[in-house]
């Protein structure tokens, strides 16, 4: 089942209309690297949220890593106020990369709090991943779920982490599932999870239309 697209609705501020017109130049410049992933996934890869809730939406995009375009990064723009530009918020190397165990991912707002959570690895070896950051984008705290072939019994063990302090399973579900329960907005998915699942209630959270190059700069010209 895919997430629900919601059509946010478009009720800019003075600054978000400074934002606007500042991350239309922005996306310009960042073309021909947004263009790359784009292509190379077929996805679209370029949103506008209010993540922080500030007024002022932030735009964020999957731009090519190299320029082959088999890796992508998630980056987060602010508008800054007093330079009245642009800035890099968030970049989040190799989220999309074709190679390999490229896994699956999720990006989503709860209170006070963005999320990436994202699984990967080879078998005998997938891991999952969940970071939170607050709304200055610094990191406040890291899970790990790894699932992988124990060599002295040759069996398939799961192990779980807050940051480096290993804990067990019930004390890791206690610390994700309430931000998956309080999942306010989807900014990008790719899961597909099954129904017992943790991640599975993201997919009926609502969740921002994302658009390609050309339509983003049309929105961001439209809106502006």
């Amino acid at each position: 089942l895919p997430t629900a697209t919601t059509e946010v609705k478009v009720n800019l501020s003075e600054d978000g209309k400074k934002a606007v017109a500042a991350y239309k130049d922005l996306l310009k410049n960042k073309k021909t690297s947004i263009v790359i992933i784009e292509k190379t996934f077929g996805i679209n890869n370029c949103g506008l949220f209010d993540i922080n809730s500030d007024g002022i939406p932030e735009l964020f995009f999957f731009a090519a890593a190299d320029a082959a375009g088999y890796a992508g990064n998630l980056y987060v723009y602010s508008y800054n106020q007093a330079s009245g530009g642009p800035v890099l918020s968030l970049e989040v190397p190799n989220l999309l990369y074709t190679s390999g165990g490229s896994g699956e991912f999720a990006v989503f707002v709860a209170p006070e709090t963005l999320i990436i959570t994202r699984s990967f690895g080879e078998d005998p070896v997938n891991i999952t991943e969940t970071i939170e950051y607050d709304m200055n984008y610094k990191i406040k705290a890291s899970y790990k779920y790894r699932h992988s072939l124990d060599s002295d019994t040759e069996r398939m063990v799961d192990s779980y982490f807050a940051g480096t302090l290993a804990i067990d399973q019930a004390t890791y579900e206690s610390f994700i599932r309430p931000h998956i329960d309080g999942c306010t907005m989807v900014l990008s998915n790719n899961y597909a999870p099954q129904p017992e699942d943790m991640v599975y209630l993201i997919i009926f959270k609502p969740s921002v239309n994302l658009m390609n190059y050309d339509s983003m700069l049309s929105h961001l010209i439209k809106i502006g």
